[in-house]
């Protein structure tokens, strides 16, 4: 009874997995998915994916226990599935339930199904790797990119200021040769196809209005409609009309009808006060980078071209009044040659003739000896003859006609002289301009207007007033004429201090001076200088542009004589001209700083060298006392003193509230320059002291800097005597460099935020890698506290399972400063605060009076922590355990060390997963293998209690049948005949167990010589006869007498074709069996072909499979155990053949089978390596 329960426990074992519902064991795959899904990546971070992950799994594991697959098909799935996204936590939780689907039990099924399990987790664990070393690849490229993106950004930077600089250059050409034009309509033509070239643009309009009808016409254009003269259209009109309104410039967006970005901007043109005409130029091809550059281009070069055509309508009025003059004296020329005659007498003095111009003039009087000098009736002067009175009638008519004589004569002298000045004037006029549009620098522009001056004739001395550069609480004159000491330069410095007066020459309209020693507006120290130099009347004419102060232009008489507008007409002219030129250069000059400085800041990499740069370059270009850059830190809640250039070292120490500060709100809200003193009355005097006075200040501006319209800080330009560098000009600029180191500043954040999660992502990788391959649970442990000390403060570090199932809390590694410490697991109740922390799956950011801290603070430490993060790990949608680091500083850690923690965690959780299972197998397979030696010993065992008595049986049943103890009866043959026969067949049965059994413990040894194929193959011959029914079935037998001898074992090799005939007649009731031999090359082919049953195409994977029968119905005909085939081809495989079958149902089978004529030890047979070299030392008793 014992052998039929064996035999059949060994062949139901390989049923045990078949019998399950593959349905129930998807099903069950699909549910653990679901809970895992959210830890996986890539495709099947979506639970859709759950249906063919289970599917695919079910499916290769059904195969693989089966014997259908190998190690190389599950490895194909594990990478599949580990490339696409499967984490190993998700891949044991679907390999413990394998192990828990009724597959218990100690059966070799088993020990395969976890042959599986080990395979499948190893070759998913290296998929996993390697997908995250392509991960690492991936991030280091995508750092790659993020910094070749930024150096495409420095390069367009660059190419836009390249591209400003070269526009600039031609505006600065074109306005050399404008200067050249002496008629209006030149000027304009060549003004608006110049600009449109010089800038690339679309196209450019000039429109004039009537000062009548206020009636808006096409004076010069570059397209081809509308045509000058035309009235302008409605879109174009209304945007002029709202120019007027605002501040003379409007910037108008739209869409062209190619789709494309179109860009209008109307600029006013106006000049001494009246509107000359309006600038409208179009362009679709202004990049983004380049709009604000090319609208202050465009608006510079317009108030340029205003006043050039200014100059020229004040040129062609004076050349007007000139012809007019000319006219005049051609009359008075004409009216000479047409007297007959005209007599003018001189005063004889001395024996010369001259005039003299008397020191004092009596005014006109109607006295006897006075005669006035007139023009009609115009009285312009007299002549004062003493004895008047006395001379005759006659003599006295002569003398009045002299005299009326010599009236007409000097009139017309004095016009004459009038003109001849007026065209000198205008020369001089157009002379100067000219030099001062084609000045090079600020010194030319300021020698042409003195040089005018000089020329002028007009006063005792000219000189030119500006702000000192390097200290703006001092005004310099670089450039001085005085009639005695001619020209000077780098003359005088004023204390602005001192001379109060000075700040008056700031204001952009002109101050004149009747007598400057008495004039009370002067401060008295003005005055005292007016005295000592001897000097009365001034003029002082304002280099401005758009209420921006570049200097003025002094004109100083020594008499009391004040200058008149119609004299300070033509210098105003020429000061407004060259303020447009100064403004031009302040802006290039300007330009290629902030272009120096744009290129120094985008080649640092680091935010103290930025800073550095921005607050040193902001005082150089100001002239403040200093420079600093106050940084908000929105974790602390605090500003510091990042940057400063006085380099005070206590002032790094400084900390600058944000909650409730007044500064910090404000410049928040209002985003715009703020400026602090002690005269500032809506600020407390404490807040103005912390910003600005503790630092020497008596004055501050600060410039808030903001991103994405959040303040991240300011920049303070302080000033030790007042507000004076706080001119328009230095604003401007110093907001243009807090809004580039803001940009640098985010790039700079950008690049260390991408660095840090590039490093971040290495550190994870290498930790991930590091832990995955320690299954050890207590050294897993140490390497998880070493890396996480690679990225964070783990002062005190704590790592601990929890089993939600009992509650038991047990830490598995605790280590402070360094000591690990003995920490005693217990059990958490529901309502301690531990236990509700790790169920509520959420990682915190804890400080040092925080509940959780305080509980669950170690003993004996001689200093509490201070700040700690708690991550609990959890496994199957359930707590399992946490992981704490904990710090003695209260702001080590911050979000984004949260999530690296919140990694580390999953990565952890994962590894102590993989050890547990791992010891859970181990454990197992430990087990099985003390059941399978144990199955072995049994059979060797049995093997020998079994083949004992069967040998006996046989034998003692062939002597009664030979008649040796005595004659039998029929009746007693009959018997005896079927207990030899079935004795045979029993013994055939566990032989063939017994083989199965060494090939697969790898102790089936081949003992290789060589086998002459024909001789044993007539052996084979003979004992296949006797088992076939010759009437019924025919044997064709065809075996050439030559065939090479090969090496081979000659009683396997006998197995193996006894085998292969045999199934063929146990399948062929009637019909053909063919066995045929030949020689193929270094191969012998052997085919065995029947006509038998076949077999269906859905029963092929079942032949090579252990005791699996083609036929396992109770109603089947043939008897055997489903071994014979498994191990032809094991011992197949032994010699390094092959063999497989073709069939088709109700037709028969043919099996081919190759075997090799010299048998290479060392060839490469990774089946019979694995099968001759097997580590499992089971013992097999031979017969």
């Amino acid at each position: 009874m014992r052998l039929p329960r064996l035999l059949n426990d060994m062949k139901t074992e390989k049923q045990l997995f078949t019998q399950l519902n593959k349905a129930e064991l998807e099903a069950a795959l699909h549910q653990v998915f679901i809970y895992h899904a959210i830890d996986n990546r890539g495709a099947l971070a979506s639970t859709r994916q759950a249906d063919a992950v289970a599917a695919q799994i079910a499916d290769v594991a059904w195969r693989f226990i089966q014997g259908e697959e190998d190690e190389t098909d599950v490895t194909a799935v594990a990478i599949d599935l580990g490339q696409r996204g499967l984490t190993v936590l998700t891949g044991a939780a679907l390999m413990r339930t394998l192990g828990e689907m009724g597959l218990g039990g100690d059966t070799a099924v088993f020990l395969r199904l976890n042959t599986f399990q080990l395979l499948f987790l190893e070759k998913l664990a290296a998929a996993r790797e390697l997908e995250q070393q392509r991960i690492q690849e991936r991030s280091q490229t995508a750092l790659q990119r993020a910094l070749h993106t930024q150096l495409e950004q420095q390069i367009d930077r660059h190419e836009a200021q390249t591209r400003y600089n070269h526009a600039l250059n031609n505006i600065l050409l074109l306005n050399a040769h404008l200067s050249q034009t002496d008629n209006e309509k030149s000027l304009i033509d060549a003004a608006v196809s110049g600009i449109c070239q010089a800038l690339d643009l679309s196209s450019v309009t000039l429109y004039t209005i009537s000062e009548t009808t206020q009636r808006w016409t096409i004076h010069t254009t570059t397209v081809d409609h509308p045509q000058p003269g035309e009235e302008i259209e409605p879109d174009t009109l209304s945007q002029l009309q709202t120019a007027l309104r605002q501040d003379g410039e409007v910037v108008r967006f739209y869409q062209t009808e190619e789709g494309e970005d179109g860009l209008a901007v109307a600029v006013l043109l106006r000049g001494g006060g009246r509107l000359l005409g309006a600038l409208v130029a179009h362009s679709s091809n202004v990049a983004d980078v380049d709009r604000e550059a090319y609208i202050i281009l465009l608006r510079t070069f317009s108030q340029n071209l205003a006043a050039l055509w200014r100059n020229l309508y004040l040129r062609q009025e004076t050349e007007g009044r000139t012809h007019e003059l000319e006219i005049l004296y051609g009359r008075y020329i004409d009216q000479l040659w047409r007297t007959d005659q005209s007599a003018l007498q001189a005063r004889l003095q001395n024996n010369e003739l001259h005039l003299e111009r008397p020191s004092t003039i009596s005014p006109i009087s109607d006295e006897k000896d006075n005669l006035p000098l007139k023009i009609g009736d115009r009285v312009f002067g007299q002549i004062h003859l003493p004895g008047l009175e006395d001379l005759a009638a006659d003599d006295r008519d002569y003398v009045r006609a002299i005299v009326r004589e010599m009236g007409n004569a000097l009139n017309n002298t004095r016009a004459l002289q009038t003109a001849h000045a007026y065209s000198n004037q205008t020369s001089r006029l157009f002379e100067t301009g000219r030099r001062i549009s084609e000045a090079k620098d600020e010194t030319d522009v300021y020698r042409a207007l003195i040089a005018f001056a000089q020329d002028a004739d007009l006063a005792d001395m000219a000189l030119i007033l500006i702000a000192d550069h390097a200290d703006p609480d001092y005004l310099i004159s670089p450039i001085i004429w005085d009639r005695a000491d001619g020209l000077r330069e780098a003359g005088n410095r004023f204390s602005r201090d001192k001379y109060t007066f000075s700040d008056q020459l700031t204001r952009n309209a002109p101050f004149l001076l009747e007598n400057g020693q008495k004039d009370t507006r002067l401060d008295e120290a003005t005055r005292h200088l007016f005295a000592n130099f001897d000097y009365r009347a001034a003029a002082l004419l304002p280099i401005a542009v758009e209420n921006e102060w570049l200097g003025t232009l002094a004109l100083i008489r020594r008499e009391a004589r004040p200058f008149t507008d119609e004299v300070l007409r033509p210098f105003q002219s020429l000061t407004n001209q060259a303020s447009a030129i100064l403004a031009n250069q302040q802006l290039l000059r300007q330009t290629e700083t902030l272009y120096q400085l744009g290129r120094s800041l985008t080649q640092t990499i680091t935010r103290d060298d930025a800073l550095g740069i921005a607050v040193g370059e902001v005082a150089r270009y100001t002239g403040a006392d200093q420079c600093r850059f106050v940084l908000y830190d929105m974790r602390s809640g605090k500003g510091i003193i990042a940057a400063e250039t006085a380099g005070s070292s206590v002032s790094r120490t400084i900390e600058l509230p944000m909650l409730g500060d007044t500064i910090f709100n404000r410049l928040n809200k209002e985003q715009q320059p703020l400026l602090l003193s002690e005269n500032t009355s809506d600020i407390s005097a404490e807040t103005v002291r912390r910003h600005a006075l503790q630092f020497g200040a008596k004055a501050s501006l600060l410039l808030p800097a903001t991103s994405q319209q959040e303040l991240i800080g300011y920049l303070a330009i302080d000033s030790q005597r007042g507000e004076r560098p706080f001119t328009q000009a230095n604003i401007i600029f110093a907001q243009t460099v807090v809004e580039m180191l803001t940009t640098q500043l985010e790039n700079i954040k950008l690049f260390d935020e991408a660095l840090q999660r590039a490093q971040e992502l290495i550190t994870l990788n290498q930790i991930q890698s590091n832990i995955a391959r320690v299954l050890s649970i207590e050294k897993l442990a140490y390497i998880v506290y070493e890396q996480i000390g690679r990225l964070l403060d783990n002062t005190i570090f704590l790592l601990a399972r929890y089993d939600a199932q009992t509650g038991v809390y047990q830490p598995i590694l605790t280590i402070v400063e360094g000591q690990p410490v003995e920490i005693p697991k217990r059990t958490l109740k529901p309502d301690d605060l531990l236990c509700q922390f790790m169920h509520q799956e959420q990682h915190l950011s804890l400080n040092g009076a925080a509940p959780l801290m305080k509980i669950e603070q170690l003993p004996n430490l001689e200093h509490p922590s201070q700040s700690g993060l708690w991550v609990p790990m959890w496994q199957e949608n359930a707590p399992a355990g946490l992981i704490s680091v904990q710090s003695y500083n209260a702001r080590a850690y911050n979000e984004n060390d949260v999530q690296l923690l919140r990694s580390i965690a999953i990565q952890t959780s994962l590894a102590l997963a993989n050890a547990e299972l791992f010891e859970h197998i181990q454990q197992q397979n430990e087990e099985l293998r003390e059941l399978d030696q144990l199955k072995t010993q049994f059979l060797a065992n049995m093997s020998h209690e079994l083949r004992t008595p069967l040998n006996s049986i046989i034998g003692f049943s062939r002597v009664i049948l030979k008649g040796i103890d005595g004659p039998v009866t029929p009746e007693q043959a009959e018997d005896l005949n079927s207990i030899f026969s079935n004795g045979h067949h029993l013994l055939s049965l566990i032989n063939e167990i017994l083989d199965m059994a060494k090939i697969e413990a790898g102790k089936m040894n081949l003992a290789f010589t060589q086998v002459d194929v024909v001789e044993l193959s007539q052996n084979v011959h003979k004992t296949v006869e006797g088992l076939i029914d010759a009437e019924k079935v025919e044997l064709i037998w065809q075996v050439p007498d030559e065939l090479p001898a090969i090496e081979a074992d000659p009683m396997r090799f006998r197995q193996i074709l006894l085998n292969l005939l045999s199934n063929a007649a146990k399948y062929t009731e009637t019909g053909q069996i063919q066995f045929a031999i030949r020689p193929e090359g270094d191969q012998i082919h052997i085919m065995v072909r029947d006509t038998g049953i076949g077999i269906a195409p859905e029963d092929y994977d079942r032949v090579f499979t252990p005791f699996e029968q083609v036929d396992n119905s109770n109603t089947r005909t043939t008897d055997g155990t489903g071994l014979g085939l498994p191990i032809t081809r094991r011992l197949v495989e032994m010699h390094n053949g092959r063999i497989y079958f073709e069939s088709e149902l109700n037709i028969g089978t043919t099996f081919h089978l190759f075997l090799p004529v010299q048998q290479d030890m060392a060839a490469d047979n990774p089946l019979s390596a694995k099968l001759q070299t097997a580590q499992l030392n089971i013992p097999v008793n031979q017969p």
